[in-house]
């Protein structure tokens, strides 16, 4: 028989804070789950001879206390990565592993109840013996301890043990996998397992722990389909949003695309990772989303927002749009093929107010290299599309032209200068380009601010620096924005399969996979081409046309052209050229050469090499007078467009950043820090309501601008609206060491009973209801 142990007390309060779900005030979460991630305990620091000069990294330190002080958590997760690449013994890890285990407890306000999760990361075998076999102890174990102790013992059916070969001394018992319920909510682990504990480069998991997670997941949601599931797993998959490298991802394997088709399984479930926290893109600026990939039933990336899944403003977070028109050319702000540039046509751009009187500038525009949509100030001054820089805005004394005041009240059909800093100067953007071709930017004009930023000298009226602000806030028709979530199928013509990835790189194959075609250029007619998912060999999801002409998968992307079959007959194939796709039409692909941008090539279905395939092969072409004209043989080179099913497209699960202790290698902390706080420490605060779940990634230490990137202190939550169960094992006597002791179990008469017993009964001096 199925017991419910439910309080009366809990289920009155919970079913109050059903009827009163829309009141956000003061509502108290179901749930409340801290994220912590790559602690990254250094060398420096574990590997000592006297135990008492091994420390914990500060940042972890003061994460905890001010969790402990603003926050009250149910759970915390640790994301992995506690330690780094060291050799240590035995003693020291112990003694580091008993110190981060008091540590954590003190973020609880109840010193009876700490749960905390662990997930084994890359690096935290290492210490014991920095990636080489044999390693004489498990530096993962903190099942053994604490977990046994302050979370419960694992039953045979909740844990998944694999044995790890370890060279002379036979083999290493770990814990791949296990599965936890705390508070009636379902948290299932996926460790790194064997394969890192070979080699922490290694970014794969079992296929044995892969499937034992497949089959605890079809359990858990057997009975209940509609159930919040926490899933957490140190390594992302590749193809996560504002991932470093897809390199940093999953690698390609029967285990990795079991894992996605399995989660893709259950739109309830929300997937938690670390690892990837180095360079400029790791850390989150204004939003909780930049860091949030949502899945369809097919595995695949869609949009992150929709009516169920939104970002929340917080509070003087304002945006304004607008299009950008200069003064004296009457072009628009946008790109080009290179970059950022004068245009004929209007891109919205999203004023993001990060103070009183700064601003982030968003295209609404896919860069034609990936460089990033925010207008940025680089080297020497010069504007090009990147990472946000923080831009002030002036605007010109109506009585004298080479005076501008500084201001944040902005405004159609006025004329504004767009300045920013580098180094210990103040540049205005211009409407020329400098530079050509790969290293195109655009052209800055120095200008003298006063000490205060408030106010801008020119010498002389210059109206190349001053833009007019047009209004764009209702429009959503801008071409850019009107393809940039438009999916489709890509079939061959010849062998019926999609343009996809197989296990390597870019190939024709039997599995849909969707493809984004997205304006670059509307005046030429260039698009940009990505397909969803990716692959362990490739750098990204752009097609690029490369060596010898080949195509494969790219961070970058180069500038592609669409020419519809208009006729095929015994001797020829005749395509021209098009600024329009319609479905079912056959296509060619055609892209500009990264190697040589004056060649171009047609992408056809045919592997190279012919085995074991890890690019496609293409066919030169010369276009005349915007007409491609191929022999009747090459219709391998034939692609059908077709429209994505919205079955297909169905939303899925979705997978979040945890952040990190140590951000390391980027603008703000560029080099790799010591026990010291880092400047940019974040941690992810998960609260579970009844009728939604909230995401908020917060700053633990240094926010506002800093070397020219800024990062809010107050960071736009996420929240995934859905009816969320209330779990019906909520219980109110103390959670710790739940299952290491068997609790007495009174009748009201005061008579101990047996564990079939029902009715109100006494438990741990509470009353509660077990049917």
């Amino acid at each position: 028989m199925k017991r419910k142990i439910l309080s009366v007390l809990t289920i009155l309060f919970a079913l109050m804070g059903a009827l009163h779900a829309q009141s956000l005030e003061g509502e108290k979460p179901l749930l409340t789950v801290a994220c912590i991630s790559d602690i990254h305990t250094e060398r420096s620091l574990i590997d000592c001879a006297n135990l008492n000069d091994i420390a914990l990294r500060g940042s972890f330190v003061n994460t905890l206390n001010t969790i402990r002080e603003e926050e009250d958590i149910d759970v915390l997760i640790m994301g992995g990565d506690c330690t780094s690449d060291a050799t240590i013994s035995l003693s020291n890890w112990q003694h580091f592993r008993k110190l981060m285990v008091e540590a954590t407890r003190t973020a609880f306000h109840s010193q009876t109840s700490t749960p905390v999760l662990y997930v084994t990361g890359n690096h935290d075998y290492e210490v014991a013996n920095w990636d080489n076999i044999p390693k004489p102890f498990n530096a993962a174990d903190y099942y053994s301890y604490p977990m046994k102790e302050d979370v419960g013992v694992l039953s045979e059916n909740d844990a998944f043990y694999e044995y790890a070969d370890n060279g002379s001394m036979g083999s290493m018992k770990l814990l791949a996998a296990y599965h936890y319920v705390i508070k009636g909510f379902d948290f299932v682990v996926l460790n790194g397992g064997k394969l890192l504990f070979q080699s922490a480069s290694n970014y794969a998991y079992s296929e044995e722990s892969v499937k034992w997670i497949a089959n605890k997941l079809e359990e858990i949601y057997a009975d209940a389909p509609e159930k919040t599931v926490f899933f957490m797993v140190h390594i992302p998959f590749s193809d996560s949003n504002s991932i470093r490298s897809t390199s940093k991802g999953i690698f390609s394997s029967a285990s990795e695309k079991l894992l996605k088709k399995t989660l893709s399984k259950y739109p309830n479930l929300m997937m938690f990772y670390g690892h990837d926290h180095g360079e400029d893109k790791s850390y989150t600026r204004q939003r909780t989303s930049q860091r949030v990939t949502r899945y369809n039933t097919n595995g695949e990336v869609i949009a992150t927002t929709d009516e169920t899944h939104v970002d929340v403003e917080v509070e003087g977070m304002e945006t304004k749009s607008f299009y950008l028109k200069n003064s004296v050319s009457g072009d628009y702000l946008g790109f080009n093929s290179y970059n950022l540039a004068p245009v004929d046509t209007k891109v919205k751009i999203d004023f993001i107010k990060l103070s009183s009187k700064s601003y982030h500038l968003e295209l609404n525009a896919s860069h034609p290299t990936d460089g990033g949509n925010f207008v940025h100030i680089g080297t020497n001054g010069y504007f090009s599309g990147g990472e946000a820089s923080e831009l002030f805005i002036y605007e010109l004394n109506t009585e004298n032209a080479t005076i501008a005041t500084r201001t944040n009240d902005l405004k159609a059909g006025h004329a504004y200068m767009i300045v920013g800093r580098y180094g210990t100067g103040c540049y205005a953007l211009s409407n020329k380009t400098y530079n050509s071709g790969e290293s195109q930017r655009m052209q800055r004009v120095e200008v003298s601010v006063s000490s205060m930023l408030e106010t801008l000298a020119l010498s002389a009226p210059d109206e190349s620096i001053l833009w007019y602000f047009e209004d764009a806030s209702g429009d959503m028709t801008t071409p850019a924005e009107q393809e940039k979530e438009v999916k489709w199928f890509v079939r061959s013509y010849d062998t019926n399969q999609y343009l996809g990835f197989n296990s390597l790189n870019l190939g024709a194959v039997d599995d849909a996979h969707m493809v984004s075609i997205e304006v670059m250029n509307s005046t030429n007619a260039s698009y940009s081409i990505s397909v969803s998912g990716s692959s362990s060999e490739a750098n990204g999801n752009y097609i690029i046309s490369s060596s010898n002409g080949r195509f494969s998968a790219n961070k970058d992307c180069y500038p592609t052209y669409l020419y519809k079959v208009t006729e095929m007959n015994e001797s020829k194939i005749i395509a021209e050229k098009v600024d329009t796709l319609e479905t079912n039409e056959l296509y060619l692909i055609v892209a500009e050469n990264a190697k040589d941008r004056s060649l171009l090539y047609a992408l056809t279905n045919k592997g190279y090499p012919t085995t074991n395939s890890n690019r496609l092969e293409g066919i030169k072409v010369t276009p005349t007078n915007g007409v491609i004209t191929l022999s009747s043989s090459q219709t391998q080179a034939l692609w059908r467009i077709e429209a994505v099913t919205e079955e297909y497209s169905k939303p899925s699960f979705f997978s979040a950043y945890m952040g990190s202790m140590r951000y390391y290698y980027n603008t703000i902390d560029p080099g790799d820090m010591p026990i010291e706080t880092p400047n940019i420490v974040q941690a992810l605060m998960v609260y579970v309501y009844t009728d939604r779940v909230e995401l908020h990634m917060k700053n633990y230490n240094r926010y506002g601008t800093i070397n020219g990137i800024t990062v809010n202190k107050e960071l736009a939550p996420y929240v995934s609206y859905r009816q969320v169960d209330i779990p019906a094992q909520i219980l109110e006597i103390p959670f710790k060491k739940p299952q290491l002791y068997t609790p007495s179990v009174y009748d009201l008469m005061g008579r101990k009973v047996d564990e079939s017993a029902e009715g109100i009964l006494i438990m741990n001096g509470k009353k509660v209801l077990v049917k």
